[in-house]
């Protein structure tokens, strides 16, 4: 059986050492009606937060379990995060990788309660500011500008997603 763990927080998953303990909830019936095969979802965490998924696919061929994650990941993630939001009333989004806007999705072949895999989250160091660059910056745009500068802050801010920025 292949699986694929959607990270929520991987500070949880190292502290617990891989070692994803007891499901929150599992929901069996979604299937893969173009691959032909059955998927499970187990879901990880406290009683207030959502920190891990795992997604099993009931196949033994990695070609498949491949095109299934890249058929379904982003519809996965977008709906657990609109599912989370939902019920919990507060902004929820998974855990993205430093400096990017992509996720960590570890593909992975094994049992169902097989031990996820240890991210190693190394940030890049923080470079050195000009502040005489940053007063620069501050006083080159004029007030008739500030229309433009609405979305040009929104185009650079790599925190957000991509759909927002563009």
């Amino acid at each position: 059986m292949w699986f694929a763990d959607i990270y929520c927080d991987p500070a949880w998953v190292s502290e617990r050492k891989g070692i994803l303990g007891p499901k929150r909830f599992v929901l069996r019936g979604p299937k893969s009606v173009s691959l032909g095969i059955e998927i499970e979802f187990h879901f990880f965490g406290d009683e207030d937060r959502v920190r891990h998924i795992r997604a099993l696919m009931h196949t033994d061929d990695q070609r498949t379990a491949e095109t299934c994650v890249d058929l379904n990941i982003q519809t996965w993630v977008a709906s657990l995060e609109v599912s989370i939001m939902m019920e919990t009333k507060q902004p929820f989004h998974i855990w993205l990788l430093p400096g990017s806007q992509m996720f960590a999705v570890v593909l992975g072949q094994g049992a169902d309660d097989s031990p996820a895999a240890l991210l190693n989250r190394a940030y890049s160091e923080t470079p050195k500011l000009s502040y005489q660059r940053i007063a620069y910056g501050v006083t080159a745009w004029g007030g008739d500008v500030s229309h433009h500068l609405f979305y040009f802050r929104r185009f650079v801010d790599s925190s957000l997603p991509l759909d927002v920025r563009g």
